[in-house]
């Protein structure tokens, strides 16, 4: 039978947001966040973070103890093993139904849950890649969604991950999507979560970089990536396209928030709107 090893971060949850941008940096395989899961408790949150073999979980404990320590000495590193059978589910139990606005709202794949009638419902399995609507650069990227898109538009998203935002557009009415990711795990999970959708016909993946994006004129755009990757990739995201009304950038952490305001200042850009949650802040755009 083979084994999965838990590494266990209990932290007060005031450090949620230095700690979550510290394992946006180390990438673990997978990882699941609950607060508070035990109230009583000063240490009353913890990051489960997932891995298939004791040398990961052990190396990154080793490299997370001096990353944390600064932070709060009161934290504390654990390691579990168990069964291979419920590592890539067991952050599951963590999901909960999030719903967007008036319009939309994220649910399980692998639950029966009675669906609204009057919501525009998207069902997500984000397995290995990033994206389940609860993170705070995914759920400012709804937001938006939520509230811009419409009938007929044609979307791109760019670092789809899962695919939820490309489902989300679709599901609130665009008419072609395209996604691009540059993780070929990430596409084959996307590919699934536009099946269980029944929009395998609507929204075109590619595994890529900003050099693939095809000649095709978008409405919107959005980008859920890294305040980097961002500047990395935003010449290309924007050009030649003349129909572009708006742009959605996300994965922009605090620290690195000043650096990409400067960027976007020297090409005369700025947000005509911000949203923000726990440190991480998406961009809204306008270009026309």
């Amino acid at each position: 039978m083979s084994e999965f090893y838990t590494v266990t971060i209990e932290l007060n949850h005031s450090f949620e947001e230095q700690v979550s941008s510290i394992l946006d940096l180390i990438s673990p395989e997978s990882y699941a966040y609950e607060s508070p899961f035990q109230k009583d408790r000063t240490l009353d949150s913890r990051f489960c973070l997932y891995f298939d073999s004791e040398e990961k979980a052990r190396q990154t404990k080793k490299i997370l103890s001096p990353l944390l320590e600064p932070i709060s000495p009161e934290m504390i590193l654990t390691i579990a093993e168990g069964d291979d059978a419920d590592w890539q589910n067991e952050w599951k139990k963590f999901f909960q139904p999030i719903p967007i606005g008036e319009k939309l709202i994220i649910l399980p794949a692998w639950e029966e849950v009675d669906a609204p009638q009057d919501k525009a419902v998207v069902l997500i399995d984000p397995g290995m890649a990033f994206g389940n609507g609860g993170h705070a650069t995914t759920k400012g990227c709804l937001v938006f969604l939520e509230k811009l898109v419409e009938p007929n538009m044609t979307i791109l998203d760019f670092g789809t991950g899962s695919g939820i935002l490309a489902i989300a557009a679709h599901k609130l009415g665009a008419n072609y999507v395209d996604a691009i990711d540059n993780d070929s795990v990430a596409i084959e999970i996307a590919a699934k979560n536009c099946q269980q959708n029944r929009c395998e016909d609507s929204i075109h993946l590619m595994v890529g970089e900003s050099g693939i994006i095809p000649s095709r004129h978008y409405d919107l755009i959005v980008a859920n990536i890294t305040a980097d990757v961002i500047m990395e990739h935003f010449d290309k995201l924007i050009d030649q396209q003349p129909k572009l009304r708006h742009l959605i950038l996300s994965g922009i952490i605090m620290h690195k928030k000043p650096a990409l305001d400067e960027y976007l200042a020297q090409r005369n850009i700025h947000p005509s709107e911000l949203w923000h949650e726990n440190g991480w802040f998406t961009y809204l755009i306008k270009t026309s």
